[in-house]
């Protein structure tokens, strides 16, 4: 079993006490909530369009995506798991495995549920709110926080607050609601859509889970808001769970909860940046990223209760790579009716052997199983990339204690990493092929959707991580290789173990992060926490020296004040990029612009639901998403060329020749648009946006132009006007000329 922590305590206010001890009161008082919401949202109905009122009641119902998951788990009997693989059930970082088991078994069994006929949205909710209810009806299971916090704590903690809501500020204002970064996301809308219209819940091969559907959809059906609300609104939650990881982990690490909330601040400011913004928009990656430093602090907290041996630790990690492994080929390749089934087997077999087994020490093992099946079930390529990272921690956290070898563990990796790096800026080696291990498992068509050499990935860690990091953890890490000053540290320093684990992974990433392979910036997302730690430990070190020197009884304070300057030069850089890379008409950071809202919104309320999209491929990805109405193209999970079918590239990449070239007729344009998609539609719609005027008329265009853009009028005049097409729609930024007939069929 493992240790309580010194100092525990049980979170309870009075308030908390009167639920705590009342039966069943937190499961009722969860329905209550969905109710009010529902009410709020059928009271509003009209009202809630262009008004901040629909995102607000969208924030306000946010909590049921955590509670609802969580009750589930409980009345399924997750607390009774934890307590025989040895886990606290009631530990406050052990709420989020409760979580993470509760969203496994809403998704596989929503998708198992789907396949049945006559299922729908409303039956899911039913049936979830009604397990939730039978969750423990005693009472709840206090939760016990890991450490008192003093005053000066909550002081660091309301700065951090105060941070991420400037994070939030930030983001948000780059994109007002429903505003969203990521092209990805349509896909999620287009699942979102298909759940609350059709009743379609599945686990489609592929890295994404629909965990949008199975999660933040009832949210958009209780409150009344478009799909694309819950998925806006989610980064909030999102962040303050991130928030509260990295302090967590940090208090851990550096033994100082006023560092910890430091740590917290730095990490946050670094995801409001272009390059780690995972957390812009909900994708699966966003998920997995605002998981992954509460994850590592309770593998932590483990290992440090557990203590194993080397043999005991390789093992559980080895068990826990396996079970992620075979995740993810269910994941990436059984067909969708089976997924479900399969996911449970291979959970439940790996669970059961565990518990057959025993295996030493068992909280380990089963910390480890439980981690390894949630992360890579919410996404087939970052989950085990945040298991890795995690590893990576563990490995080197054990392997500095070891004697005599320890010591030279972090000279060591830091050696490699700075080599690595080094013979490759300096042109000494280079590597022609930026995807060289993928490709070898892959093949040669599917190595990575996002290809990254040396030059891009050295240009994303200046843009990423700005030159006040850098240098922090250039001076840590040259530190460690020469030796200088590395025992030097006060009485209140962080413990020499945890810290120089730390600095061994951070190593071991940017090793693994400039290798030659695209897929290696995964590593660097999930290791942000652990460098925000390192250079506030760095600073930290660096303080109590000047402290020394100075007399200044109070280091803290210099660590706050270099940390508050630190932000200064980082705050310009917060909102100046962002603006830089939204779509020209919407002038936002989003994927979509105005514009492609507007259309949606007019094809889901005047086409049937079997109309052809048709419009240049990124158009057509997107609305199809936003719209819920089919394309050319079947659809995937992301927009990469290389992740479509073979048949489905030849069709996306023929577009312009079979529809837009000046040459045909709108006929000839219509008949060919229906040749390509391969099936009857009831009608065809032709969308014209400035996107897709600039496609057309510039044959170097990729195939999914993503940004820019030219005048609509000199394309549009080719198709309306006629017998072919009716002029449905006409705004400055968009045009929708609707051919209402079947498709193919002569008027």
């Amino acid at each position: 079993m493992t240790r309580e922590p010194e100092g525990a305590g049980t979170l309870r206010t009075p308030g908390w006490a009167l639920i705590h001890h009342a039966p069943g009161a937190p499961a009722l008082a969860l329905v209550a909530w969905a109710l009010a919401i529902a009410a709020l949202g059928r009271g509003m109905d009209g009202v809630l369009r262009a008004s901040i009122l629909e995102p607000l009641l969208v924030l306000i119902a946010l909590p049921l995506a955590i509670e609802l998951p969580r009750r589930v788990a409980l009345a399924a009997g997750s607390a009774r798991l934890l307590r025989a693989l040895e886990l606290d059930p009631d530990a406050l970082d052990t709420q989020f495995l409760h979580w993470l088991t509760g969203v496994v078994l809403l998704v596989t069994g929503g998708a198992a549920m789907s396949l049945a006929p006559g299922f729908s949205i409303a039956l899911y909710l039913i049936v979830a709110f009604a397990v939730a209810l039978i969750s423990p009806l005693s009472r709840d299971a206090a939760v016990r926080i890991p450490r008192r916090i003093d005053a000066g704590t909550w002081a660091a903690m309301a700065i951090v607050l105060f941070g991420v809501l400037s994070a939030l500020l930030i983001i948000r204002g780059q994109q007002p609601y429903p505003m969203l970064d990521g092209a990805g996301i349509a896909s999620y809308g287009y699942r979102m859509n298909q759940f609350l219209e059709d009743g379609i819940l599945r686990l489609a091969p592929g890295l994404h889970t629909p965990v949008h559907s199975a999660i933040l959809a009832p949210i958009a059906m209780l409150s009344g808001a478009e799909p694309l609300g819950p998925m806006w609104a989610a980064p909030v939650a999102l962040s303050l769970v991130y928030a509260f990881g990295v302090w967590h982990l940090a208090s851990m690490i550096l033994e100082d909860q006023r560092h910890a909330a430091l740590a917290a601040g730095v990490a946050l400011f670094l995801l409001a940046l272009p390059v780690f913004r995972h957390m812009h928009a909900a994708g699966m990656r966003a998920f997995v990223f605002a998981l992954q430093p509460v994850a590592v602090a309770l593998a932590l907290r483990t290992y440090e209760a557990t203590r194993p041996s080397s043999r005991a630790l390789i093992c559980a990690l080895a068990g826990a790579a396996g079970l992620a492994a075979v995740l993810t080929g269910v994941r990436y390749a059984a067909p969708y009716q089976s997924q479900p089934w399969l996911i449970a087997l291979a959970i439940g077999a790996g669970l059961v052997t565990l518990l057959r087994i025993r295996p030493e020490p068992m909280a380990l093992y089963g910390a480890l199983a439980l981690l390894a099946s949630g992360q890579t079930f919410l996404h087939a390529f970052d989950g085990p990339a945040a298991m890795a990272v995690l590893g990576a921690l563990l490995l080197c956290r054990h392997a500095v204690q070891l004697r005599p070898y320890g010591a030279v563990v972090v000279p060591g990796l830091v050696f490699a990493a700075s080599s690595l790096f080094v013979i490759q800026a300096t042109g000494l080696v280079t590597f022609p092929d930026p995807s060289m291990f993928s490709r070898e498992v892959l093949g040669e068509s599917r190595a990575d959707a996002i290809v990254l050499g040396f030059q891009q990935k050295a240009a994303s860690m200046r843009e990423g991580l700005t030159a006040p990091m850098i240098v922090i953890l250039a001076v840590a890490a040259e530190r460690r290789l020469f030796g200088v000053w590395t025992q030097i540290a006060s009485a209140a320093g962080p413990s020499a173990e945890a810290l120089e684990g730390t600095v061994a992974t951070v190593a071991v990433v940017m090793f693994a992060y400039f290798l030659p392979e695209s897929n290696s910036f995964r590593f660097v997302s999930m290791a942000v926490p652990l460098m925000a730690i390192l250079a506030v430990a760095e600073l930290g070190f660096w303080a109590r020296l000047a402290a020394d020197w100075s007399g200044i009884a109070r280091p803290t304070l210099i660590v706050f004040g270099v940390v508050a300057a630190v932000l200064v030069v980082i705050g310009p850089a917060l909102s100046l990029p962002l603006r830089r890379q939204g779509p020209s008409s919407s002038g936002t950071l989003s994927a979509y612009s105005r514009d492609d809202l507007a259309v949606a919104e007019y094809l889901r309320e005047s086409t049937a639901r079997d109309t052809l999209l048709v419009s240049d491929p990124m158009t057509m990805f997107l609305l199809e998403g936003l719209a819920y109405r089919p394309q050319i193209a079947e659809k995937r999970a992301w927009v990469a060329i290389s992740e479509y079918s073979a048949a489905d590239r030849e069709r996306i990449m023929g577009v312009r020749g079979a529809v837009f070239d000046p040459a045909l007729t709108p006929e000839q344009s219509l008949a060919n648009a229906c040749s390509l998609a391969g099936r009857p539609f009831a009608a065809v719609a032709l969308v014209l946006t400035r996107r897709t005027a600039a496609w057309v008329q510039t044959p170097s265009a990729p195939v999914f132009l993503t940004s820019g853009g030219a005048p609509i009028e000199p394309i549009a005049a080719r198709f309306s006007g006629g017998d072919t097409f009716d002029d449905a729609y006409i705004r400055d930024g968009a045009v929708v000329l609707i051919a209402d007939r079947p498709c193919g069929v002569p008027g």
